[in-house]
């Protein structure tokens, strides 16, 4: 038995095979890529230096090169006002995905125990304090 195919017939056959992989290709385009946070980590015995900012934002310097604005998950109070603080029950890395990482912090006064939420590096004190000032506008204004 022999199949005869006209050259319109093979030409529409073609475009069927190719057309599915062009809708693809557009979908694959307009799929937003989802890329996971950087995970930084640091090591707790090497904080030379830190700084209330507000009762939910703790600045920190690590060694002289590295510095990091943690945001706490709930308020923490007495914050602000720190003299002393301490990472509670870490082997002395504190990573960014690690979502039970506390602090213990002290104004002097009983010693409160806050839960690190989420940080990010910053370039300096200032360029902190600045993102605090900013995400407390944008809550005000919710």
């Amino acid at each position: 038995m022999k199949f005869s195919i006209s050259m319109g017939t093979l030409s529409a056959l073609a475009s069927l095979l190719i057309a599915p992989q062009v809708v693809v290709a557009e979908e694959e385009a307009t799929t937003p890529v989802k890329t996971e946070p950087e995970v930084i980590c640091f090591n707790s015995d090497r904080v030379r230096n830190f700084d209330g900012l507000s009762d939910d934002y703790l600045y920190i310097e690590v060694n002289s090169k590295e510095r990091f604005l943690l945001n706490m998950k709930n308020k923490c109070f007495g914050l602000k006002s720190a003299q002393v603080f301490a990472f509670k029950d870490t082997m002395r890395r504190v990573c960014s995905n690690d979502s039970f990482t506390e602090i213990v912090v002290s104004d002097m006064g009983r010693p409160t125990t806050c839960r690190i939420n989420t940080f990010e590096r910053v370039e300096n004190k200032d360029a902190a304090k600045a993102l605090v000032a900013e995400r407390k506008q944008a809550k005000d204004s919710e």
